[in-house]
């Protein structure tokens, strides 16, 4: 929690405004998050056309398949 002992870091040691990664909630009720903010940075290409951005094409496609189920049984279990 960003106002106790504990510090909140990122994986690699730096400090981490707890608003940068978390959402949805008031004040600093961070346990009350209602949104967790991810960044998946992926090598990209200028280029709209050829096989240049295909494994980050791929790789987003994937993601985009995962979350979709994940949500889905999220609702369903709710």
């Amino acid at each position: 929690h960003y106002t106790s002992t504990e510090t909140c870091f990122s994986a690699f040691k730096a400090p981490l405004e707890p608003t940068t990664a978390l959402g949805g909630f008031s004040g600093n009720n961070y346990s009350e998050a209602s949104a967790f903010i991810i960044t998946y940075p992926v090598n990209n290409a200028l280029a709209k056309f050829g096989d240049e951005n295909g494994k980050a094409i791929a790789w987003e496609k994937a993601f985009i398949q995962l979350a979709k189920v994940w949500l889905l049984n999220e609702v369903i279990t709710v």
